[in-house]
């Protein structure tokens, strides 16, 4: 599902993902990457029912103690389709209840999902400025945690939302620095 979703392959990524939760126990960590993958996916793809189905198990499952991260990031990659799709409120009170299950203390890779939830939002309203605070707040916990893919992902946002400010000279060695990695 994973190489699925990199490759854009998303009709794949939700089958893979769907087929692999089958064979997880629900509400555990591995089966919430599942489903923070088939958001993703179907948030590339506008599978709006397959994203109501995931809305659903979110709600119906309560995580496993060591499942509470794996859950945070599927709620943020469901709240980022959900701000891609205009559903902005339902969006924010999933990122409200991320923040609320982490009592204040959220794993970095739990914060990078959360930033980039915030970089959508701001995306979707045209402030340029958040939007570029926030992808850079989601480069560095995904630069932090070693998530390569997701921090290259980030500054290939990060380099857009400069050339949007007129940052050309910044964006060029952003973009230069993905294209190292």
């Amino acid at each position: 599902a994973i190489a699925y979703l990199w490759l854009g392959d998303h009709s794949s990524c939700a089958r893979a993902a769907s087929d692999a939760m089958q064979h997880f126990v629900p509400g555990r960590t591995a089966w919430y990457v599942a489903l923070g993958h088939i958001a993703s996916a179907v948030g590339a793809s506008g599978d709006a029912p397959r994203l109501e189905t995931a809305l659903e198990l979110l709600r119906t499952h309560q995580p496993a103690p060591k499942a509470r991260d794996a859950r945070a990031i599927a709620s943020c990659r469901v709240a980022v389709t959900l701000t891609r799709l205009g559903r902005g409120a339902e969006a924010q009170t999933l990122l409200d209840s991320v923040n609320a299950e982490g009592h204040g203390e959220l794993d970095d890779l739990v914060l990078a999902w959360a930033a980039v939830v915030r970089s959508t939002r701001a995306a979707q309203i045209g402030d340029s400025s958040a939007y570029l605070t926030h992808v850079e707040r989601a480069v560095e916990y995904f630069t932090v945690k070693g998530d390569v893919r997701n921090a290259c992902h980030q500054r290939l946002n990060l380099g857009d939302a400069l050339m949007q400010l007129g940052a050309y000279g910044r964006a060029e060695h952003t973009l230069r620095e993905v294209i190292a990695v």
